[in-house]
């Protein structure tokens, strides 16, 4: 029981900081609208990644894995999104392989 509580304190701290982590991206984003230099496909896999994450948490009954992860997805979602609109859906425009 007691290693459960260390393991919940510790998902909640590295979910903060990993939270964190997007919040001055996707404000940055919200602010000036500019997204020319981040990459889609690499926030899609953090998409995907993220409601893996979210899934495991359900797995584990984890109420801070399940809240941050959902958070981060929303996060990852809202850049991706205008990541998007911002290509005006010419994605393979931006590659040069694709």
């Amino acid at each position: 029981m007691e290693n459960n509580v260390y393991a919940e304190i510790i998902a909640t701290i590295a979910g903060i900081l990993s939270t964190m982590a997007f919040i001055p991206q996707a404000y940055k984003i919200f602010i000036t609208n500019q997204t020319d230099d981040l990459d889609f496909f690499s926030f899609t896999l953090l998409s995907v990644i993220y409601l893996l994450w979210v899934i495991w948490g359900l797995l584990l009954n984890s109420y801070s894995i399940i809240i941050f992860s959902f958070i981060q997805l929303f996060l990852i979602l809202y850049i991706n999104m205008k990541i998007y609109k911002n290509l005006k859906g010419d994605i393979k425009g931006n590659y040069k392989l694709l």
